[in-house]
C-alpha cells in the first residue's frame, strides 16, 4: 500500500493475522509568541499525513511529541521555536516534522523577523520598513509541512506584528501600519476530528486596531495539549500577553476494532483511534 510517498511492501501474516492498513499524522509543537509589544504570532508546528500505510502486526513505533515554544515577555527576543514531533521504527519510513517558528518582538530597526520552522513565525512590530515573517515547511517536506508567518505593515512604524503561519494558510500581514494585527493562518481538520497547526495572532500597539487570536481552524493563541497551536503576539495592552506555543500530537487510526496498544485509545466512524499527546510507543 502507498501513502503520500511511503511504499511498504512484503509483509507476511503474524500469528494468524495479516497485516491492517493505517492513516497517521504527526504534528510539532506550536511556537511562541513574540514579546514586548506589537510581537509577532508563533507559527503552528508542521504537520504531514499519511493514509493507506499497510504494516504487520508485532511492529513497535516509537512516538516523540515536541513541546511548544516558550513565549517572551517584557524583552525583545523573539518567541522560541516549538519542539519537533517523529514517529521511528525498523523497517518504517520515519518521519518527523518541525516545530513551528517563534514570533518576532519589537525592535527598532529590521531585525524581528519570524523564525523560521513547519510553519513560519510571525514578524515583530519596528520602526523601519517591515519585518518579515518566518519561511514554513522548513526543513523542506512534500506535501508541505506549513506555511509562512505574516510579516509587519511594509512602511515605517509598522506597528503590529503578522500572524503565525499556519498548516492550512500563512499567517496574515496587516493591511496598515494602524490596522488590526495579522491574524494567523488556519490549521487542517486531521481525520474529522479536528483542527491542527494553526498559526497565533499578532499582537498589537496600543491605539492601533485589535490583538487577533489564532486561525479560525487553528486552536491558536497558545492551544492547548495537542493542537500545535502558535502562540499570540504581544500588545501593550495589560490584557494582552504573549502565550506559549501549543504542543504537538499523533494520531494513529484503522478501521475495525482494536488491534494495537498504546496512547489513548477511542474510536470515531468505524475506526480505532490511538491518539499520544506525550511520547510513548505504538505497538501493531
Amino acid at each position: 500500500m502507498t501513502g503520500f510517498g511511503y511504499n511498504v511492501n512484503g509483509f507476511g501474516v503474524s500469528g494468524g493475522i495479516p497485516p491492517y492498513t493505517i492513516d497517521y499524522a504527526v504534528a510539532a509543537g506550536g511556537g511562541g509568541g513574540g514579546g514586548v509589544h506589537g510581537g509577532g504570532g508563533g507559527g503552528g508546528g508542521g504537520l504531514y499525513i499519511v493514509e493507506g500505510l499497510e504494516i504487520p502486526v508485532g511492529l513497535s513505533l516509537s512516538i516523540t511529541i515536541g513541546a511548544g515554544g516558550a513565549k517572551t515577555a517584557g524583552t525583545t527576543s523573539p518567541g522560541s521555536n516549538g519542539g519537533n514531533s517523529s514517529i521511528t521504527g525498523t523497517g518504517f519510513t520515519d518521519l518527523t516534522t518541525a516545530g513551528g517558528g517563534g514570533g518576532g518582538a519589537y525592535a527598532s530597526t529590521n531585525d524581528s523577523p519570524g523564525k523560521d520552522g513547519g510553519s513560519g513565525g510571525g514578524g515583530g512590530c519596528n520602526f523601519e520598513p517591515y519585518n518579515d515573517g518566518g519561511s514554513g515547511n522548513t526543513p523542506s517536506l512534500s506535501p508541505s509541512q506549513g506555511n509562512d508567518g505574516g510579516r509587519t505593515y511594509n512602511t515605517n512604524y509598522g506597528r503590529n506584528g503578522g500572524g503565525g503561519g499556519g498548516h492550512a494558510a500563512a499567517g496574515q500581514t496587516p493591511a496598515s501600519s494602524y490596522a488590526n494585527a495579522g491574524n494567523g493562518g488556519d490549521g487542517t481538520n486531521v481525520f474529522g476530528l479536528g483542527p491542527l497547526s494553526g498559526g497565533g495572532g499578532g499582537g498589537r500597539t496600543p491605539a492601533a486596531g485589535n490583538q487577533y487570536s489564532g486561525g479560525a481552524n487553528g486552536a491558536g493563541g497558545g492551544g492547548t495539549g495537542g493542537t500545535g497551536g502558535g502562540g499570540h503576539g504581544n500588545g501593550l495592552d495589560p490584557n494582552s500577553t504573549a502565550t506559549n506555543g501549543g504542543s504537538g500530537v499523533v494520531i494513529i487510526r484503522y478501521l475495525g476494532g482494536q488491534i494495537g496498544s498504546g496512547g489513548t485509545v477511542s474510536s470515531n466512524g468505524g475506526y480505532t483511534i490511538h491518539t499520544f499527546t506525550s511520547s510513548g510507543t505504538y505497538t501493531s
